[in-house]
């Protein structure tokens, strides 16, 4: 490679490693174009991407950034799984592809000025996604009002039901 798309190629992954939230680093030991293929298009579906990049080359991007950390993971066959969207939907994505396939392992990730071990990564993993504590916000926001409305129809209604007691009891 030329030094001058050398120099292309850092500076398109050096705006991406600005832009992205999440990154993680994948031992790739042997795996066929279709298998990586299948990998990128599930990161894909979660809102992430996958490269597969020189090492050297990544080591020349990270440095500057607080991803430099991560250099001691760079060695052997690597490729890179970043998101500027939700970490957990990708993260989730990984976990299960590298359970299902053993010729692919997670060596380590970044998130949130942080670099992440395996352990932090499974962790991860099992949070649930940003669209589904949303959810869960949104129905404790609305449990409040409508146990308001059922507290304020309870008194009348009670007082109905007392009401209607007594005339039972007059009437019998």
């Amino acid at each position: 490679m030329d030094k001058v798309r050398k120099q292309a190629v850092l500076g398109e992954m050096r705006s991406y490693l600005a832009e992205t939230k999440a990154l993680f680093l994948l031992e790739n030991k042997g795996m066929k174009v279709e298998e990586l293929t299948d990998l990128r298009r599930q990161v894909r579906k979660a809102n992430g991407k996958i490269s597969v990049v020189k090492n050297t080359l990544m080591n020349m991007a990270v440095d500057g950034t607080g991803m430099k950390e991560l250099s001691p993971l760079l060695f052997g066959p690597v490729a890179i799984a970043y998101t500027s969207n939700d970490p957990v939907e990708v993260t989730k994505t990984l976990l299960k592809f590298c359970k299902e396939n053993e010729k692919v392992a997670i060596k380590g990730g970044f998130l949130s000025g942080k670099v992440l071990n395996l352990k932090e990564i499974e962790v991860l993993g099992t949070l649930p996604s940003l669209d589904q504590l949303r959810a869960k916000f949104l129905s404790v926001l609305n449990g409040v009002p409508q146990k308001f409305v059922s507290l304020l129809n309870a008194v009348p209604g009670g007082f109905v039901n007392v009401l209607d007691a007594r005339k039972k009891s007059l009437e019998g």
